[in-house]
């Protein structure tokens, strides 16, 4: 090799370390970029994300490795434009996941479109991904700035649970301060029976905030539904321990203590609550079930008692009211049952309790007011329509009293109260027809010589002869009545009026029998005495005529 030769040589292998050194050894700025594309080129190996350039609202914003973008769902984005170590920046391209087109550089985003989505999966973020023809070289968070009020329109417009659920556990992730969304979150799952995921909910919120007493309370609600009763008075001891219990802490704790069967710390807790809310219907009557299902009913009563001046619960005014009306302390019962109608209107056997006290306490227009209430409230109870009618009656109203007993015989007709009173009240107002129906109806039912003698009062009268014969004959068979053989007497000698012959002896002697039985009954009868001879000849007569 010549001088010129190596000349040549010596060169080249400058230029070739000098090549080599510029590839290898760490240059800035401006050449440095040129010295990556370079290598990139030459290697072909991913070139280097600088930046990403994007017009938010008409506003240019940077991004850069390592960082995200932030932008509200109601802006309008645009990426203008892609840096990276490359001579070709026409191979760069940016692509929101799941969204927009295969390149989004200069195409506005949907960004209403993603948030809704976002909300939807429960996320904060999509990612943008940046190529250089197939390489991938950076991943950019594209994140959304949601308002509580976005979370809340997105699960109002929901119908999934599930999706629900999602979006409020992201909106409590994201505003943990926001009670609504753990409100939301806890009707939700409750709604599921999901109590392990709650309780998770609420044990991170007491972790988080030690003096969060709500947190610390429903967690203890959500143990008592998973059966971890250990766990639930411990997390329940916490608020005492604070000082920050409230009668709701310790009826959970006395709850606890009822799964345990332990009778006396269920009372303990329980009397407390109530100290804490005095006069609360509910604790009240968790007390008195206790001493019920150890079979102490007294002191339960005891327990009702002490409340029914101000309780407004029917499980409480209940055994109280029938302890009175059971000891037959009708002024006890009648302020009792005034207190329960004033809170259930609507409970007609109370109306008819209390028209039951009324009357005992010989209030007959209230008892007459508060049966009326009570048939307003069940008009197809014969019972009540009875016991209407029955105090009718004892305030004079006999038409009211009719009325209500024939509504009672419409639903019930064989009731035997309702036409025996119903056929007296027809007599005493000469409605013999019906009167004499309802006796007949009544001898139906039950042969009685009540029944019998009313029916002949019936038909004397409705002075039909064919009547009384046949109701006096019946009764007479069956008791001795002076009256009932007088009306007998009578019937059989106006019969024998209207007839002749051997007919009208036969009446006329059957009349004679009457009054010689009215006679044997009464021996004073004068009307009996008059009538035997007098018939005795008209029967004579009769004979020889024949």
């Amino acid at each position: 090799m010549g001088k010129k030769g190596s000349a040549v040589f010596i060169v080249i292998l400058v230029i070739a370390i000098g090549f080599v050194l510029f590839l290898s050894v760490p240059i800035g700025g401006k050449i440095g970029l040129v010295r990556e594309a370079m290598v990139s080129f030459i290697f072909r190996k991913p070139p280097r994300f600088i930046s990403m350039e994007v017009n938010v609202d008409g506003a240019p914003r940077t991004v850069k490795p390592g960082e995200s973008l932030l932008i509200k769902g109601t802006e309008t984005v645009v990426i203008t434009k892609i840096k990276a170590n490359t001579f070709f920046d026409s191979y760069l391209t940016a692509d929101v996941v799941g969204f927009g087109n295969t390149n989004d550089l200069h195409e506005p985003l949907e960004t209403s479109q993603i948030r809704d989505q976002l909300l939807a999966a429960g996320l904060r973020s999509v990612p943008i991904d940046v190529y250089y023809i197939e390489y991938n070289i950076a991943r950019i968070p594209l994140e959304m700035e949601l308002t509580e009020q976005d979370f809340l329109d997105r699960v109002k417009g929901s119908k999934s649970i599930d999706d629900q659920i999602a979006i409020l556990k992201s909106a409590h992730a994201s505003f943990p301060k926001n009670r609504e969304f753990v409100a939301k979150l806890d009707d939700l799952l409750t709604e599921k029976n999901d109590y392990e995921a709650l309780a998770g909910i609420y044990k991170a919120m007491t972790e988080a905030d030690p003096e969060d007493i709500h947190a610390h309370a429903q967690l203890s609600r959500c143990y008592i539904r998973l059966g971890m009763f250990r766990e639930a008075m411990a997390m329940s001891q916490k608020i005492v321990d604070k000082g920050r219990a409230d009668s709701n802490t310790y009826r959970r704790m006395a709850y606890i203590a009822g799964q345990t069967g332990d009778f006396d710390t269920r009372v303990k807790h329980l009397r407390k609550a109530l100290e804490l809310a005095p006069g609360t219907d509910s604790i009240i009557i968790d007390l008195g079930k206790t001493y019920e299902q150890a079979g102490r009913n007294a002191e339960a009563l005891e327990i009702y008692k002490s409340a029914a001046g101000k309780a407004r619960d029917r499980e409480i005014l209940i055994p109280v009211i029938e302890d009175a009306l059971r000891k037959k302390n009708d002024k006890e019962a009648a302020s009792l049952l005034k207190r329960y109608v004033t809170h259930y209107p609507k409970d007609g056997n109370a109306y008819a309790q209390l028209g039951m006290v009324m009357g005992r306490l010989g209030d007959a227009d209230a008892q007459v007011a508060y049966y009326s209430r009570a048939v307003e409230i069940s008009p197809k109870d014969p019972v009540l329509l009875y016991n209407l009618g029955a105090s009718f009656e004892k305030v004079g109203k006999e038409k009211n009293a009719l009325e209500a007993f024939r509504r009672a015989l419409a639903i019930k007709p064989g009731d035997k109260d309702s036409l025996l009173r119903a056929a007296a009240l027809c007599l005493k107002a000469k409605d013999y027809q019906s009167s004499y129906g309802y006796y007949q109806s009544l001898l139906k039912v039950e042969q009685s010589n009540e029944y019998r003698k009313g029916l002949v009062s019936a038909a004397v009268g409705l002075k039909d002869h064919e009547k009384i014969i046949d109701a006096a004959g019946q009764y007479l068979k069956h008791a001795k009545d002076h009256d009932a053989a007088l009306a007998l007497a009578y019937a059989y000698e106006a019969r024998a009026a209207s007839k002749t012959g051997r007919q009208k002896l036969e009446d006329i002697n059957a009349a004679v029998e009457a009054y010689q039985l009215a006679l044997k009954i009464n021996p004073k009868s004068t009307k009996a005495q008059e009538k035997i001879p007098e018939l005795k000849i008209e029967s004579i007569r009769l004979k020889k005529g024949i």
